[in-house]
């Protein structure tokens, strides 16, 4: 996939088409809808900790909204332990200049 600039405008070429690249995000837009409608009446896990989210009318983000802010402070995820391990580093970094 190449961007292609003509006539102020951007477009794709994409597998022998040329697209409009506004075109190809208002696609991804319309996809992002679906699949956050999709997922509105589902219950997801979290697969490290087993944690349930479900369809709930106070949610006001999508599930995967959801899922994603839930992974950012899940204990068991990996990334829990690379922000763990971020922070000493800094901690130790900063511990250096004083």
């Amino acid at each position: 996939m190449k961007i292609i600039k003509y006539k102020n405008k951007d477009y794709v070429l994409y597998s022998d088409h040329i697209i409009s690249l506004e075109i190809v995000k208002e696609r991804v837009r319309d996809l992002e809808k679906w699949v956050n409608d999709l997922q509105s009446g589902m219950y997801i896990n979290c697969v490290y900790c087993g944690h349930r989210y479900g369809p709930s009318e106070s949610m006001p983000a999508s599930m995967a909204d959801v899922l994603k802010r839930h992974i950012e402070q899940c204990p068991k995820h990996p990334m829990s332990t690379l922000k763990k391990e971020l922070q000493r580093l800094k901690d130790v970094f900063e511990g250096c200049f004083k």
